[in-house]
This record gives structure tokens, sequence and C-alpha cells, in this order.
């Protein structure tokens, strides 16, 4: 059996941390509207600190194709 666990608002250094312990298939980054929304740059800095194990996946609604690229 395989199993797939993904984390999804991460936003404060704190939440890396636990990533980086407890070791998700995928963390999600939310750039679409919502209290836990990050901009480009906040979430350059959380990538920065996350261990290169757990896959990075961002959360876009309804946004403009050149914004979603930007951030991939």
């Amino acid at each position: 059996m395989f199993l797939i666990l993904k984390f999804c608002g991460i936003r404060r250094k704190e939440d890396v941390e636990y990533l980086n312990i407890l070791k998700p298939t995928m963390a999600g980054f939310i750039f679409a509207q919502s209290p836990r929304k990050l901009n480009l740059n906040e979430a350059e800095e959380l990538l920065k600190e996350k261990c290169d194990t757990v896959k990075s996946v961002g959360v876009f609604q309804n946004q403009d194709i050149q914004l979603v690229c930007d951030y991939s």
C-alpha cells in the first residue's frame, strides 16, 4: 500500500520545521484568496528551509495563467 500525505496551508517557519520532521509526501503553499495566502517572496523563503524530499504544491484559484507560471 502506498500512502500520499499532503499538508496544506504552510505559511510559517514553524510549519516548515514540522514538515522536515514528519516528511509528508507534499506540502501545499496557497496563492489563492485565503487567510493562509502567501506572496512569492514569502514562499521562496519557506522553500529554502524545506527538505528536498517533500514535494511542493501551489494552490491557485481563478488566477491568470501567467501568474501561475511565474510562481512555478
